[in-house]
């Protein structure tokens, strides 16, 4: 390395800058805890611009997979799969922040794979959405570089070489996530030409699983098949330390952003929105009414489990009316499915100002912009999320990955974020227990 500077951290901490060949590098040591950290890797991009990576810690025998760190000139690339399995579009939104996170940590190129539609989507679109339809690739890019797909299958002759995946040793969850694989992979495979690995890959001891990590980090073209084992920062993750995910993950958190025609369409309602007074924005979903909607239960159990709903109403907007006053708020921002009108009609009880997707809708004609939007259901869904992330304080549904995307964005905001949980839809949970909270690791997380 060619240093260039050398700077004093603390009391006994030195702060190393230089570069090797294109690669700039700041290193610092700190010898008070025998770590070293390769804080910041700048690499020159095409479009002559800067990328600044996350912190890489660098500590002797820290992990049985060795760190490969990739200092060259030739591209590595993370494919996200993930995105066509089942589940909604949150879903596979999370597939996506796993693999940002992990495309950041080893300096890899993420490929911007299509999204797939919710099944239940009724509009008259094609399945799959382009990954730059739903995200700021520009915002995105400021954290780690990407690729389009069909760049992609240019560079990698249409071929996946390897897979990082998690063991499955028990027979059942094997084969339902080789399933998941199959499926996923065979959407892929149809859609863009790409071909992977067969489901041999995904690993059923702890051993085959370091082997096969291994090789993906040593591949130029390599996927990530999210589980939840990769979700959740709080079960250990084979590649990234667990002292630097919750640091990455928030980097993510604020920087994979929805599209600009989402934020522009938000920006021509702000005044549409609580008439662009500051609000409360809450997501409701309520699961029991979406199972009893679509007649997956029997009208007995459900009419008792919606009647002890509604009983609960008034407890649950005097929390709401309490949340705004704290924050000296007047309006609240429902987001909520067709089924749950109810909701509305019970918070209009106590709350004088309420706005929905209604007040979109009365303005639709005026903005072909928005108009575009209302009319497919996957935008208007994340118009809606783009709509409660600007409010001043999120509630949302413990276990939705719909509120779960907007609450990580308030977290790593540091903005205030309160979580609704007892109206899960399970026919045992006690569905008058609503309860909003402030994050506990007790409740209920998807």
């Amino acid at each position: 390395m060619t240093l260039l500077h050398k700077i004093r951290v603390g009391l006994s901490g030195l702060l190393f800058i230089g570069f090797i060949g294109v690669v700039y590098v700041a290193y610092v040591v700190l010898p008070s805890t025998r770590a070293n950290f390769a804080s910041v890797m700048l690499f020159p991009n095409r479009r002559g611009a800067t990328h600044v990576f996350g912190l890489q810690k660098l500590e002797r025998n820290q992990s049985k997979i060795s760190q490969t760190s990739h200092t060259g000139s030739e591209q590595r690339f993370l494919f996200p799969l993930g995105l066509s399995m089942s589940g909604g579009p949150n879903y596979h939104f999370k597939h996506v922040k796993v693999a940002c996170q992990h495309a950041m940590y080893l300096n890899r190129t993420l490929v911007l794979a299509p999204i797939s539609r919710h099944k239940e989507d009724h509009s008259d679109t094609h399945a799959a959405v382009s990954f730059n339809s739903t995200f700021d690739v520009t915002k995105l890019s400021d954290i780690v570089t990407t690729i389009s797909t069909d760049e992609f299958s240019q560079e990698c002759n249409n071929n996946v070489d390897a897979v990082f995946v998690r063991a499955y040793e028990s027979p059942p969850v094997l084969k339902r996530y080789r399933s998941f694989y199959e499926t996923d992979t065979d959407s892929v495979t149809e859609l863009l030409g790409v071909k992977f690995p067969g489901v041999s890959i995904i690993p059923k001891t702890t051993k085959e699983e370091q082997s096969i990590i291994e090789s993906a980090l040593n591949s130029k073209c390599s996927a990530i098949l999210i589980t939840f084992s990769f979700e959740k920062s709080r079960i250990k993750d084979p590649v990234i330390p667990s002292n630097l995910k919750p640091n990455i993950a928030s980097s993510v958190d604020r920087h994979l952003k929805r599209a600009p025609s989402v934020t522009h369409a938000a920006d021509a309602l702000r005044s549409v929105v609580c008439d662009g007074q500051p609000y409360l924005a809450l997501h409701w979903r309520n699961k029991t009414g979406e199972q009893c909607s679509s007649d997956k239960w029997d009208k007995s159990t459900c009419q008792q489990l919606l009647s002890s709903l509604t009983a609960a109403g008034d407890t649950f907007t005097n929390n709401i009316v309490r949340i705004m006053s704290k924050h000296q708020l007047s309006c609240v921002y429902v987001a909520y499915l067709p089924y749950s009108q109810e909701i509305i009609e019970i918070l209009s009880r106590k709350i004088d100002h309420i706005s929905t997707a209604s007040d979109i809708m009365n303005v639709k004609s005026t903005n072909e912009e928005i108009a575009s939007l209302v009319d497919d259901d996957y935008m208007f869904s994340l118009l809606e999320q783009e709509i409660c992330y600007r409010g001043e304080v999120f509630i949302g549904s413990a276990w939705s990955n719909w509120a779960d995307f907007v609450a990580s964005e308030f977290e790593a905001e540091k903005r205030p974020v309160y979580y609704l949980y007892g109206v899960r839809g399970s026919k045992t949970d006690d569905v008058a227990n609503i309860t909003i909270t402030q994050d506990n690791s007790e409740i209920p997380r998807p």
